[in-house]
């Protein structure tokens, strides 16, 4: 998976995580320009990842086959 994380401060030493990205064959895809291909494994990648469950957060998986993940992070609990 080729992902980007963004983090933003929040109060009470919270922080919220977003990540977001493509899986890595389609991402080879794109980067190769290579459109076709894409297009046909883009379903199957969401019917193999579209049931994925994030334990502490939410998860999105698009029918192309980019995914969107979203959570709070304690910092309390990091720093023990």
């Amino acid at each position: 998976m080729t992902l980007s994380r963004y983090r933003a401060p929040l109060p009470g030493a919270r922080t919220l995580e977003v990540f977001r990205g493509v899986e890595s064959d389609l991402y080879r895809h794109l980067a190769e320009g290579r459109v076709g291909p894409y297009l046909r494994a883009a379903p199957r990648t969401y019917r193999r990842l579209g049931s994925a469950r994030l334990h502490d957060g939410v998860l999105s998986i698009g029918r192309d086959g980019t995914v969107l993940a979203v959570r709070l992070a304690d910092e309390r609990r990091r720093s023990r």
